[in-house]
């Protein structure tokens, strides 16, 4: 696992006593998928493609409550957020508020997303802020997850959390989201890994990997993208998307650089260095015209940094720094 750091226990946190009551909101953002997903010599790794859309936790914590009280449907946000208040030996419980546009099932990393920020936003209601690999930890043992919990692009052991390298800050990349329909369980793909053909495609995974650390030190997007490429048609032996390869042809003639797949799930994101909107408009049209009704267009977004997002005076500032 060369390159790779060790995380083998939790950080040791500060040793704060909690508030009688606290309150935070936290935002991480949603994934386009990875850029980089498979083998790295015998682990399964990622790295994930953060994007421009977000999802948002506030905690307020109520030490007189016995219970958290939370939206229906987020069963495993809070299964992480009872484990982070586990960690912290919090009495009591609160009330949990999400505000979320990332579909599920679909590859925008939108439990990863709610789980993350639901537990560092309970770090910082409790004033004892939990660092990245704390939180990836957290969240991995509800689910396998995302890296987007970590400062800038990351590579992260997703279904164990054992392994994190923090990559440098992502280039400029505008994405048109592509949806080839139908939804995926990210539980039951990395329950039935192919690993035999997992292995067969570890050499095209780690030449992907040596591109994008390469275009992460340039800071060069064509490179990315094509570290993104490579990872997204080696992965067709394992999670196939019927309409990539049109998709590729398309988004050449339309100047795109490359794409990034939900290697677990059903999303497409065409890759361009950054363009105006009417650029933007003009190429939707384009891929529209030659993909026909093969895939759904869901909107443009841009490659942002990971990392957690503090609500502070009604702004959110980029908090990877002062929170990890």
């Amino acid at each position: 696992m060369s390159g790779l750091k060790r995380a083998d226990a939790m950080t040791n946190l500060p040793p704060h006593p909690a508030p009688s009551a606290g309150f935070a909101t936290v935002a991480i953002p949603g994934t386009c998928g990875e850029l980089v997903q498979g083998l790295v010599g015998d682990v399964p790794c990622l790295v994930s493609c953060p994007i421009d859309r977000y999802a948002r936790a506030t905690v307020n914590l109520s030490p007189e409550a016995d219970e958290w009280r939370t939206p229906p449907g987020k069963t495993k946000a809070l299964a992480a957020l009872r484990r982070a208040a586990t960690r912290l030996e919090l009495a009591g419980g609160g009330v949990l508020h999400f505000s979320s546009g990332l579909p599920d099932s679909k590859g925008y990393g939108s439990s990863t997303a709610d789980a993350a920020s639901a537990v560092y936003a309970l770090g910082v209601a409790a004033g004892r802020p939990f660092d990245a690999p704390d939180v990836a930890r957290l969240a991995i043992q509800v689910e396998p997850s995302d890296s987007t919990m970590f400062p800038g692009l990351a590579l992260l052991a997703h279904r164990t959390g054992e392994h994190h390298e923090t990559l440098g800050q992502p280039p400029a990349l505008d994405i048109l989201l592509l949806d080839t329909g139908g939804t995926v369980d990210t539980l039951a793909f990395n329950r039935d890994l192919p690993w035999e053909v997992m292995r067969q495609q570890a050499p095209r995974v780690r030449d992907a990997l040596a591109m994008l650390r390469d275009g992460i030190r340039q800071r060069d997007p064509k490179w990315v993208a094509q570290a993104a490429t490579l990872s997204a048609k080696a992965h067709q032996a394992i999670l196939p998307k019927s309409n990539l390869e049109a998709v590729l042809e398309a988004g050449r003639k339309a100047g795109a650089l490359g794409v990034s797949v939900a290697h677990s799930g059903t999303l497409i994101g065409v890759l361009f260095r950054p363009v105006s909107r009417d650029e933007r408009a003009a190429r939707t049209t384009a891929l529209r015209d030659r993909l026909g009704t093969r895939v759904a267009v869901a909107g443009w977004t841009s490659l942002v940094e990971g990392g957690p997002r503090l609500l502070t005076r009604n702004r959110f500032t980029t908090a990877a720094r002062t929170l990890s």
